[in-house]
């Protein structure tokens, strides 16, 4: 099955999984999966089981594609969306690029704990009071890329002169900054499927 969501030309469109129960192979989804792509290109792809999973579109327009193959039937899924404005905030990801100002909070990459693919780089900035500090602790759901060399999957964390990459599937320490300024980019090539993580901070 296929469908088109094209919204009007300045709105972009907010698609959010109520619920989702598709068969997952060997924790893949290669056989039955709902894909959500924008253009040409893939952002996402579902199956397994699961609630409230987000994407956003950069675009007026997505495609949505469920593929079903007949050796597992599952009970499928319900989604809903709506039009909203551009730089509309949400926290799954590239949605949610904005500068961060609260004493703490979180975010995380697109469609995490689930596999994801495609390509994306995401970007984020956190600034605390002067004299402050900040602390990243990562959730226990971490997997990017499949090897720790982070050359085209990796979480890239800096402030002042110091810059750290993170990559793998074993989660990292805390890390603590130190200057009350963090930028936290995430690149993620279209060749690898990962979970992707989910960053809480403090200052």
């Amino acid at each position: 099955c296929k469908w088109k969501i094209v919204a009007p030309i300045h709105k972009r469109i907010l698609l959010i999984i109520n619920y989702l129960d598709v068969e997952q192979y060997l924790g893949t989804c290669n056989y039955d999966y709902l894909s959500v792509s924008e253009g040409s290109k893939e952002l996402v792809r579902y199956c397994g089981k699961g609630s409230k999973q987000s994407v956003l579109s950069q675009s007026n327009s997505l495609v949505l594609n469920f593929t079903s193959d007949s050796a597992i039937e599952e009970t499928g899924f319900n989604l809903r969306y709506r039009f909203v404005d551009p730089g509309w905030n949400d926290t799954s990801g590239c949605v949610d690029e904005s500068l961060k100002t609260a004493q703490s909070g979180s975010f995380q990459s697109i469609g995490s704990p689930y596999k994801v693919y495609g390509e994306r780089e995401c970007n984020w900035k956190i600034t605390a009071l002067p004299n402050q500090f900040i602390r990243l602790d990562w959730d226990k759901v971490f997997e990017i890329g499949k090897n720790n060399v982070c050359d085209k999957n990796y979480v890239e964390v800096s402030d002042g002169n110091k810059t750290e990459k993170f990559c793998g599937d074993k989660k990292p320490d805390s890390y603590l900054s130190t200057t009350n300024d963090v930028a936290i980019k995430y690149k993620k090539s279209g060749l690898e499927t990962d979970k992707g993580f989910k960053i809480n901070y403090v200052a």
